[in-house]
């Protein structure tokens, strides 16, 4: 990409939109998953004795399915994310470039 090119692209207004907005989403997205897994670590310091509370006879503690919610969740948050990116900013991103490409 040349120098002219990418001049081309950061003087467009719509990238810039496009940049602030992209980056309000993903803070959003980050923002949860660190609420989340803020809820999480705070559940484990305040109630370990909930935690540790046995199911199934003692064959488990009630931390492995929370756990495991929380690993599902985030897998789920991640992709969830990416759809979004997919689905809203790639064909942004695509006409950005497109305008870039027919003005140069």
């Amino acid at each position: 990409m040349t120098s002219d090119f990418k001049d081309l692209i950061l003087a467009n207004p719509k990238y810039g939109q496009f940049v602030r907005k992209r980056r309000e989403v993903a803070g959003k997205f980050a923002l949860l998953a660190l609420l989340v897994f803020a809820d999480y670590l705070a559940l484990l310091m305040v109630a370990p004795e909930w935690m540790a509370y046995p199911l199934w006879g003692g064959r488990m503690t009630v931390a492995l399915p929370v756990t495991l919610w929380l690993i599902v969740f985030m897998i789920a948050l991640a992709r969830r994310y990416a759809a979004y990116a997919e689905q809203v900013f790639d064909p942004q991103l695509d006409a950005i470039l497109g305008e870039a490409k027919r003005v140069f």
